[in-house]
């Protein structure tokens, strides 16, 4: 259980890592991405 909880959270983190990287190239896609 502790496996997978941390796990989403660290998969939230880089999904929001990757939607600011997004951001910074392509800020009208990001909004719609997440």
């Amino acid at each position: 259980m502790n496996k997978l909880s941390s796990g989403s959270i660290i998969a939230r983190k880089i999904s929001r890592l990757n939607c600011y990287k997004i951001d910074m190239n392509e800020k009208t896609r990001l909004l719609q991405d997440c």
